[in-house]
């Protein structure tokens, strides 16, 4: 693949109304509290150890408390403690798929548009369940991840094309261009095969505006079929709205 095909490719990027808005730099956007996210999972992760005895023995505090991502989320809680903004369970910039059906998935299963206020929703539900009451007055010190948690949210994918390939990296950070282009043609290779999704394996450095070029709002029966067979590729061509058109 040559460098100069990456701006003819189309990325999607699964995320909620609220943050769709603020990628589009709408005013009724909310702005997304990174720094105070990543504050919070950083107390978070620490109130967290005040319950185990090593790092490993923090999925099963998740697990007792039934977490679905007792595996994930103390290694996103760990990264953020560290200052870790490279590989899995990361933050730092929007993520990127070529795979719409990796778009979809990430879209609905999180009710806030965000991995990361997902897992610290989580977490915070994990200290509840383990009787922690310190993490009550932690979350008041943090007014705007309360906030984001508290704001309704619709799954939405968007639709990302004219990016160059320096304007990309691989999930661990790699901006090697010729890695990233051996990278994408695999991932495309994958696309449209049954039983088979290319992961969210790009970083955008900069996002624009103007990259995004269409929205596709999901509705409720979209998410209820994804999240039922994860083989099962779904089609939303017919709820494209281009990004213009959108409110």
């Amino acid at each position: 693949m040559e460098a100069s095909a990456v701006k003819n490719l189309i990325f999607f990027h699964g995320t909620s109304t609220p943050f769709a808005r603020m990628l589009l730099g709408r005013a009724e956007g909310m702005p997304f509290p990174r720094e105070q996210s990543m504050s919070l999972g950083e107390e978070l992760f620490a109130l967290c150890m005040t319950h185990v005895t090593d790092f490993f023995e923090l999925a099963e505090l998740f697990t007792k408390a039934n977490s679905a991502s007792w595996c994930s989320a103390p290694i996103a809680l760990q990264n953020i403690a560290s200052h870790n903004d490279s590989g899995l369970m990361a933050y730092g910039h929007v993520y990127l798929t070529l795979d719409p059906e990796t778009a979809i998935r990430y879209a609905c299963r999180t009710p806030y548009g965000s991995e990361l206020l997902m897992f610290i929703q989580d977490t915070i539900r994990v200290l509840q369940v383990a009787g922690d009451q310190r993490v009550e007055e932690m979350i008041t010190l943090f007014p705007e991840v309360a906030a984001a948690l508290a704001a309704p949210h619709e799954p939405v994918v968007l639709e990302v094309s004219g990016i160059s390939v320096d304007e990309l990296s691989t999930d661990f950070g790699d901006r090697n261009e010729s890695q990233l282009l051996a990278n994408m043609k695999v991932m495309l290779s994958f696309i449209g095969k049954s039983g088979v999704s290319a992961p969210a394996a790009y970083r955008a450095v900069e996002l624009r505006t103007e990259n995004i070029r269409a929205v596709y709002p999901l509705p409720r029966d979209v998410c209820q079929k994804a999240g039922a067979d994860i083989f099962k590729r779904t089609d939303i061509s017919k709820l494209r709205i281009p990004t213009v058109d959108w409110r």
